[in-house]
């Protein structure tokens, strides 16, 4: 952990805290059901913070998140939008 605290500036820790703290406050206010969308926000703040610094760490993090949310879609059959979300994805490795 504090090999972690080392790696992040101050302003940068208390950016992912604040932001961290504004999701958890928002979850517990308006929605408090839906434990994935808490999960998949705070997954998607940490992944922001360490691509920010260009660590692969947030690569992984968002392509693990975008795969279990294209896999939660499927199983709801909501194929419109796993069509969207793979033309988008294909055109950041193209554009790359």
């Amino acid at each position: 952990m504090k090999k972690l605290t080392a790696y992040f500036s101050r302003g940068e820790l208390i950016l992912w805290g604040v932001s961290s703290a504004l999701i958890l406050i928002s979850f517990l206010i308006f929605d408090r059901v839906n434990i994935m969308t808490l999960a998949a926000s705070l997954i998607g703040t940490t992944s922001l913070i360490f691509n920010a610094k260009g660590n692969p760490i947030g690569q992984a993090l968002m392509m693990w998140l975008w795969s279990y949310s294209s896999r939660v879609r499927v199983s709801r059959r909501m194929y419109p939008f796993v069509v969207s979300m793979i033309c988008f994805a294909s055109s950041w490795v193209i554009c790359s």
